[in-house]
């Protein structure tokens, strides 16, 4: 090349200046709450919810998973939670991802039960069907479950022992084209289903996404759970 002058030419297929490879093929997020605003921005069902800096839990001090602030909800002893929020529908053409960042403080808090926790719940509409996605946790004797095709069972699906004070990290990713379970990472563990088909019905409800969380307390005791960064992400692989 003539002196003076770099030795290549521009190429619209290039890496953005300074930006690490793997964080370009990150799935594009369709919605994200951190939890970061004093405003709570979620409906809240039943008993206490509310944003806040940091927990005082039976003298122990609990601090969000990152940022400044979290999601705090509180139920009485045999009670519930639950917080839920609609959005427009994403792209139905590519998996779907969602996350969430949650501890459950104290696992004898919880009722002994398979709905005891329900970590990742969503339905969605398209205008002429209508289909229901979640993960629920017993924390009483770890065992995790997904809801089946049928709408109503709790199948199981695996025994994981988690910390009860500690932070935890849970992904699902579906496949809406063809209505399926793909997979479900709690923490670095990731199990992969095997042809798991999510329910479907016919539905004349208008095209959204509906995201929720639920829990229940034991009956002899108050339960608190918190939670942190919850995602939705489309062109998940």
């Amino acid at each position: 090349m003539a002196r003076g002058y770099p030795d290549y030419t521009s190429s619209s297929g290039r890496t953005q200046e300074g930006v690490f490879l793997p964080l370009l093929s990150l799935p594009p997020v369709w919605f994200i709450d951190t939890f970061d605003t004093p405003t709570l921005l979620w409906d809240s069902e039943v008993n206490t919810i509310r944003i806040v800096t940091q927990a005082n839990w039976t003298g122990t001090i609990l601090l969000p998973y990152s940022g400044y602030s979290m999601l705090y909800l509180y139920t009485d002893a045999g009670g519930n939670f639950e917080i839920d929020k609609s959005i427009g529908i994403c792209p139905l053409t590519a998996n779907i991802g969602i996350s969430i960042n949650f501890n459950i403080v104290d696992r004898s808090l919880w009722k002994d039960a398979t709905n005891s926790l329900q970590v990742i719940g969503a339905d969605y509409y398209t205008g002429t069907l209508t289909f229901s996605i979640c993960v629920h946790y017993n924390p009483q004797d770890y065992k995790w479950y997904y809801l089946n095709s049928d709408g109503s069972t709790r199948t199981y699906l695996f025994t994981l022992k988690i910390d009860d004070s500690a932070w935890h990290y849970v992904k699902l990713i579906i496949d809406p084209v063809n209505n399926k379970y793909i997979s479900l990472q709690i923490d670095s563990y990731i199990y992969i289903f095997s042809d798991v088909s999510y329910y479907s019905t016919t539905s004349t409800n208008e095209a959204l996404f509906y995201i929720y969380v639920e829990g229940f307390a034991a009956t002899a005791t108050n339960a608190v759970f918190l939670i942190d960064n919850i995602t939705l992400t489309y062109g998940e692989s």
